[in-house]
């Protein structure tokens, strides 16, 4: 018999799960999601272990939030293929409302799905979408960094884009109070000093980061207002979104050698 462990229901059309299932797709990572009482945690790890992305939707950011007592941890998670949840969420309507329900069968093994529902006065539209355990967990690191900007993600969209035509590094630096980014290749460089608040640093600061993967996070960081940016010389990027109290954190290995 199926069992319903949540279900919730957006108030935004869905259109910020479906650009997060967008982003997963394009970083090749599954769709890791975790029920908890008080919010949804979507918490995925590229094949390569070069990039994290946890975004962390709160119970008060649905429209509509029910949380079912009586299930192990165990059975409060599920991974789904974001390429699935892109499918149905792009052919989302203005004002269509869309509920996600995440049920299990139990017996010898447990069968997990997910029910979406998208309906407004007109159709109803239903889809199961199975879903299985997660396969490649990670826990989610503590780093020590020591160097933080904060920034408007328009201009760090646009400059992003432009340094990732000259080479397939972006390097960035915090330099006596001054933060660039910036790659070179074969004689041909470019440096950016955008405008942005640096709220912590030492004297010097750099790290090199792979910018495929910087790119193809772009349209995500593209729906937020403001970024956090937090790194230190040769360690882990890490990048800090909130959009409507859905917090987001990004981490993105270095790039030691071009």
């Amino acid at each position: 018999m199926e069992e319903t462990v949540a279900k919730v229901v957006f108030k935004d059309e869905g259109q910020v799960f479906l650009s997060l299932a967008k982003t997963l797709q394009s970083l090749d990572m599954q769709m890791p999601m975790f029920f908890d009482k008080s919010k949804l945690v979507i918490q995925a790890i590229d094949p390569a272990h070069i990039a994290m992305l946890r975004t962390i939707f709160p119970k008060k950011w649905f429209e509509e939030w029910k949380y079912y007592t009586g299930f192990k941890d165990e059975e409060r998670e599920l991974s789904v293929e974001p390429d699935t949840m892109k499918q149905i969420l792009s052919k989302a309507k203005k004002k269509d409302k869309i509920s996600i329900a995440y049920a299990v069968e139990r017996g010898k093994d447990l069968e997990r799905c997910l029910n979406v529902t998208v309906e407004n006065n007109r159709y109803k539209k239903e889809y199961k979408i199975e879903a299985s355990n997660i396969m490649d967990r990670a826990k989610y690191p503590k780093i020590n960094l020591n160097t933080e900007v904060e920034m408007n993600t328009g201009d760090f969209v646009d400059h992003v884009k432009e340094i990732s035509e000259y080479c397939d590094t972006i390097a960035i630096t915090v330099d006596k109070g001054v933060f660039t980014m910036e790659s070179y290749c074969d004689g041909d460089s470019i440096r950016i000093t955008p405008e942005a608040d640096i709220l912590k640093f030492d004297m010097y600061a750099q790290a090199k980061y792979p910018a495929d993967y910087l790119t193809k996070l772009l349209p995500f960081v593209k729906i937020h207002d403001k970024m956090r940016i937090e790194f230190r010389s040769d360690y882990p990027l890490h990048i800090y979104l909130e959009k409507e109290g859905i917090k987001t954190d990004f981490l993105l290995a270095p790039r030691m050698s071009d």
